[in-house]
């Protein structure tokens, strides 16, 4: 068992940090175990149950947060995959994705499986990239694919596609990929959130403290929420909002996973959180709230996405990624609104296009007078981009991770850079 020093800290979950390409993180407060424990629980995870003989893994602090362990593979990633089976595994991009980062496939990712396949048997896994794959394709499809990994078949086609209704389990177990990090599916479910390094760099940003009143405004899956809560100690109020009713249970039960009590989580517009007529969060339950109740505002705003890692397929029209900005602003209209004279206010996104991102913190800065851009800590990534007017100055107070993979040839790749392509921006709403 992990040794706990406080027990006052029992809500506290272990925060597992995945890198886009060829290590896994994983973060912890630094005040409730201690790293030899936490290496024996990795490695009993990885060792053998996961991991092939071959597969070698090394796990040690990161150089600048401490409280952040590095797990990270031996062996380096595939520049070329080659099929090892004439029998195939048609799946679609959304579950490519989840393999290329090292997930297993379960039975509601498979679209089609070549007749024959035996139970046990290896299957080469191939990604349906124009969505024309029929569910239950018995032979090899002949349309737009490629290849994404090699694997062993666990659940037969019969139980796949002639039950009725969507097999679950692993249907496929990976064997072999382009990445080389293990797999998390399962990995110390009770003590561990998986998340990119980004996002853990964002909540230690905003810099929550206990007692505090915090707003996540788009606050899905949970993972910032759960870290804002664990960083105040689970003291204060933490509101998490979500329009759909699905993603608000995932926020609550990851809450509850985490033992974590003073997270509310609601499925309400973020645009309509505020208003100044309403109560304080601690007088109300519900949202709307009164107006300049928060003490830190968190908007990690609904984005084009075009940083996230790994994509097999981007299908985005210039006219999708174009739409975002204008309601961007709609939400940081409410941020402002929402934090307190004297409030912090994170705002972040997981795009490149720097309308999503500089655009935006330029057009604050001149819509709000009243607001400042502060220097960021901790500052991994690098400075804005110098555009839409920002000053050196300015754009060295932003930060941003660019995806950098040594798959894409860039042999200085490390924890800090082998990541999703994020901004993050840190306003002061004055006095």
């Amino acid at each position: 068992m992990v040794h706990i020093v406080d027990t006052c800290y029992r809500f506290a979950r272990y925060r597992l940090l995945m890198a886009a390409g060829h290590s896994s993180m994983h973060n912890v407060p630094v005040i409730i175990f201690e790293h030899p424990s936490l290496k024996d629980h990795l490695f009993n995870e990885f060792y053998p149950k996961e991991a092939e003989p071959s597969h070698h893994f090394n796990v040690r602090v990161h150089p600048v947060l401490r409280e952040v362990l590095v797990v990270e593979s031996t062996i380096e990633a595939k520049h070329a995959l080659y099929p090892r089976s004439e029998k195939e595994i048609i799946i679609d991009p959304c579950c490519g994705t989840a393999v290329m980062r090292g997930a297993h496939i379960f039975g509601r990712g498979v679209i089609g499986l070549t007749k024959g396949t035996p139970l046990g048997g290896p299957v080469s896994v191939y990604v349906d990239l124009e969505g024309l794959c029929r569910r239950g394709l018995r032979e090899p499809y002949l349309g737009n694919k490629t290849l994404v990994a090699n694997g062993t078949l666990k659940i037969s086609r019969q139980a796949l596609f002639e039950g009725g209704k969507n097999a679950s389990g692993v249907a496929v177990v990976i064997d072999e990929t382009f990445v080389t990090n293990p797999s998390l599916n399962n990995v110390l479910p009770e003590k561990v959130f998986a998340q990119n390094l980004p996002s853990i760099v964002c909540s230690l940003v905003l810099d929550p403290q206990p007692g505090e009143c915090v707003l996540d405004m788009c606050a899905a899956p949970g993972g910032k929420t759960t870290h804002i809560a664990s960083l105040m100690n689970d003291r204060g109020i933490v509101v998490a909002l979500e329009k759909a009713k699905n993603k608000v249970q995932k926020i609550l039960e990851n809450a509850r996973h985490s033992r974590l009590e003073s997270i509310r989580a609601f499925r309400q517009q973020a645009e309509n959180a505020v208003t100044p007529e309403a109560d304080h969060p601690s007088g109300k339950r519900e949202p709307p709230y009164k107006s300049g109740s928060f003490d830190r505002v968190l908007l990690d705003a609904p984005c084009s996405g075009t940083g996230q890692r790994a994509q097999v397929k981007c299908n985005h029209a210039v006219s999708y990624v174009k739409s975002f900005p204008q309601y961007q602003k709609k939400l940081f209209h409410t941020a402002v609104e929402a934090a307190e004279v004297g409030g912090t206010i994170v705002y972040s996104t997981c795009s490149l296009t720097t309308s999503e991102n500089e655009a935006l913190v330029a057009w604050a800065l001149s819509s709000f007078p009243h607001l400042d851009l502060i220097t960021q800590t901790p500052h991994l990534g690098s400075p804005g981009v110098l555009c839409h007017g920002l000053t050196e100055e300015q754009a060295a107070k932003l930060q941003r991770f660019w995806p950098s993979s040594r798959l894409a040839g860039n042999s200085n790749a490390d924890c800090n850079t082998d990541t999703i392509g994020f901004f993050i921006a840190k306003f002061v709403k004055k006095r």
